[in-house]
């Protein structure tokens, strides 16, 4: 297929080089390395990014004292009471900027609702004696 024909072969080869050469730099590199994990180091010791062998630091530890949140939580507390006390005083003023924005519906009694409580409050107020109930008798 290719075999007849002529062409520069001195692409092909300048590419070989190149990858040989990339090949034996990162056999250098590799073989430079003091250690590739933290078994090649000693137990006092830890494989760095850098692929040498680094003491472990010394952390010392200290006691951390309990916190007091008393103060904080009484602040906390303080400030709620406050903030309701305040908003409990601006509900309760008549002013027309405290009065809510939607429109309060209530249950007004018409005339004749208004006139059935009248007579059904009369009646209990006579409730031991013998009144009779507005209206007349009831027969059943």
């Amino acid at each position: 297929m290719f075999f007849g024909k002529k062409g520069d072969a001195g692409v092909g080869v300048i590419f070989i080089i190149v990858v040989i050469v990339l090949f034996l730099m990162w056999v250098v590199t590799y073989s430079q390395r003091e250690c590739n994990s933290n078994e090649d180091c000693s137990k006092d010791s830890y494989c760095g990014s850098d692929f040498s062998c680094h003491q472990y630091p010394n952390i010392v530890q200290q006691k951390v004292a309990a916190a007091d949140y008393t103060v904080p939580a009484f602040l906390l507390g303080l400030s709620i009471v406050v903030a309701a006390i305040i908003l409990r005083k601006r509900d309760s003023g008549n002013s027309p900027a405290a009065a809510p924005s939607a429109p309060h519906f209530s249950h007004r009694p018409t005339h004749d609702e208004g006139d059935r409580s009248m007579a059904s409050s009369q009646y209990f107020e006579h409730y031991g004696e013998d009144a009779t109930p507005l209206g007349g008798e009831k027969h059943h």
